[in-house]
């Protein structure tokens, strides 16, 4: 399925809100977050931010292909399908939605992890550039690795979702205060 939408087929992109959107969808459940409908959402929401972060971590570079598909074929859940990775923000802002909602540490470590990976791998020496093949892991220096060019919402959401999930002083109140527009712009929420 894809990882943005939600539509079942055995292709899974990594480019995703649907899981932090389950997650608000939960927190703000008008039965209330112990209701059967909340814990199952919550969970959902867990499992499939779960599944985005093992996109990255189970990479040589620890950087998640465009897509995976699910296979019984090999000794693996998945093989990379869209093999390149130009710098998405999806997995990261649910890591942020997470952390922010549950508090569970676990999704620090996994923002910091795929932080330290793109850092590592995609930083060039004016920006960041997109990576051909997540798979190689030959020559990291090697030119004909990188696309030349930078997404802009890498820094309006990736690094930005990056910033927020390791602010601890951060007034940005998701539930009660401020919306994210599509470019992860926080909005405050005006009162009726």
């Amino acid at each position: 399925f894809f990882c943005y939408g939600l539509k079942l087929v055995t292709t899974f992109r990594t480019r995703t809100s649907s899981q932090g959107l389950l997650a608000l969808g939960a927190y703000t459940d008008p039965l209330g977050l112990e209701s059967k409908r909340a814990q199952r959402d919550l969970k959902v929401a867990k499992a499939l931010t779960y599944t985005c972060y093992q996109m990255y971590a189970r990479m040589p570079l620890g950087i998640a292909p465009e897509s995976v598909t699910f296979t019984e074929k090999t000794d693996k859940d998945f093989i990379p399908h869209i093999k390149y990775y130009i710098l998405r923000p999806e997995t990261v802002e649910s890591l942020y939605i997470l952390h922010t909602l549950t508090g569970d540490p676990v999704y620090r470590e996994w923002g910091w992890e795929i932080f330290q990976a793109i850092d590592y791998h995609c930083k060039r020496t004016v920006g960041f550039a997109s990576l051909k093949d997540v798979t190689d892991n030959s020559n990291t220096d090697a030119k004909d690795r990188f696309d030349d060019k930078m997404e802009s919402f890498f820094l309006s959401e990736t690094l930005k979702y990056l910033y927020l999930l390791f602010d601890p002083d951060s007034d940005i109140d998701i539930l009660n205060k401020h919306v994210f527009n599509t470019e992860a712009h926080p909005f405050k929420i005006f009162p009726r």
